[in-house]
C-alpha cells in the first residue's frame, strides 16, 4: 500500500533527478475542503460549489501542501497534483522565485515537471487541464508573450 510519505519521497528523488533541484526537507501534508481550497486561493470569492466554482485542486503556501479530503495517493491525477505542488516546494527551498518574470511563471514550470510525470505514465495532461486555462495561468499581467513589458 502506497503512503502519502512514501509517495513524497519517491516524487522528491524523482524532482530532483529531472531538474537537478536540491533536495528540501519534507512538506507538511494538510486536508482540506473544496470549499476551504477554493478560498485560500480566491479570498473575497464566492464559493457556489463544486460544479460552478474553479476546482482548485491543491495549494502550496509555506511548507505546507494543502489536498483535498477525497485525495487518493492511489489515482494517477491526485499524485500528479501532489508532484505539482511538491516543485513549488522546491522552487521556494531553492530560491529560484527570482528566475521567472512573474509569480504565473512558477505555474509553468510546475505544470511541464506535472506534464513530463504523468506523460511517463502515459496519461495526457490535457485530459485533466484545460489547456487554455494553463496558457492563461502562465501569462504574466503586463507583458507580452516574450517579456516585454506592453
Amino acid at each position: 500500500m502506497i503512503t502519502i510519505k512514501t509517495l513524497l519521497v519517491s516524487f522528491m528523488l524523482w524532482v530532483n533527478s529531472h531538474t537537478g533541484l536540491t533536495i528540501p526537507h519534507l512538506p507538511d501534508i494538510v486536508y482540506k475542503t473544496d470549499k476551504e481550497l477554493f478560498y485560500m486561493i480566491y479570498p473575497g470569492n464566492i464559493y457556489e460549489g463544486p460544479e460552478k466554482s474553479v476546482n482548485v485542486m491543491g495549494v502550496y503556501i509555506s511548507d505546507t501542501i494543502y489536498l483535498p479530503h477525497d485525495f487518493d495517493v492511489n489515482d494517477i491525477w491526485d499524485q500528479s497534483v501532489l508532484l505539482h505542488e511538491l516543485v513549488h516546494h522546491f522552487q521556494v527551498y531553492n530560491n529560484i522565485e527570482d528566475l521567472y518574470e512573474c509569480p504565473e511563471r512558477r505555474e509553468y514550470h510546475a505544470i511541464m515537471i506535472q506534464k513530463e510525470w504523468l506523460d511517463q505514465q502515459d496519461k495526457n495532461i490535457w485530459e485533466y487541464l484545460n489547456p487554455l486555462w494553463v496558457l492563461g495561468t502562465m501569462s504574466c499581467p503586463g507583458l507580452m508573450g516574450d517579456g516585454r513589458a506592453r
